[in-house]
């Protein structure tokens, strides 16, 4: 079974992450995911826009997602999943 450590991310500047470097801690993942629009979105000329979908992801200490936060959850909701899990 896989857990969030054995997966690769890129930081900021482009370089590969092992997420193994996390393991044993709490890890709150912010997730920018691109999305099509859906039909409320705006249309500029043959092109779509496109939306972005920032999920949060709660992981525990053994790399399993526990919690999938919507973006539009609010923070205090998400704070205190956090501190039980702490």
């Amino acid at each position: 079974m896989n857990t969030v450590y054995d997966f690769t991310v890129r930081d900021r500047q482009g370089n590969d992450v092992s997420l193994s470097e996390y393991q044993g801690k709490v890890l709150l993942k912010n997730a920018a995911l691109k999305k099509y629009a859906d039909m409320n979105n705006r249309f500029f000329g043959d092109k779509a826009y496109i939306g972005w979908n920032f999920k949060k992801f709660l992981v525990d200490r053994e790399g399993k997602v526990i919690a999938r936060f919507e973006p539009t959850v609010d923070m205090k909701e998400v704070r205190s999943a956090v501190e039980a899990v702490l």
